[in-house]
């Protein structure tokens, strides 16, 4: 395997991964504010749509599941790096 193909490889997954992490950290940071809001919502008799609470929660287990497996992408693409760079061409 090439450096020129690593590094191919490693743009193509990196690019993606990144743009994961960081719209996952958003949801992240979010989330709660839409949680309370809706809560507040519902205490106030407000006309919104029904949500269960437990699949309120189980969205912050998801965003943290997506965040983790990117944060896991990064490491391995980090490794690549360095399997790249100890490549005598």
């Amino acid at each position: 395997m090439t450096k020129e193909l690593l590094s191919e490889i490693i743009h193509t997954l990196r690019t993606p991964s990144v743009a994961i992490q960081s719209s996952s950290n958003a949801i992240k940071h979010y989330l709660p504010i839409l949680v309370e809001t809706y809560k507040e919502a519902k205490k106030q008799n407000l006309t919104i749509p029904d949500v269960q609470i437990q699949h309120l929660s189980l969205l912050e287990k998801v965003v943290n599941n997506i965040e983790n497996e990117a944060i896991s992408i990064n490491k391995f693409l980090d490794n690549l790096i360095i399997l790249r760079n100890s490549i005598n061409e």
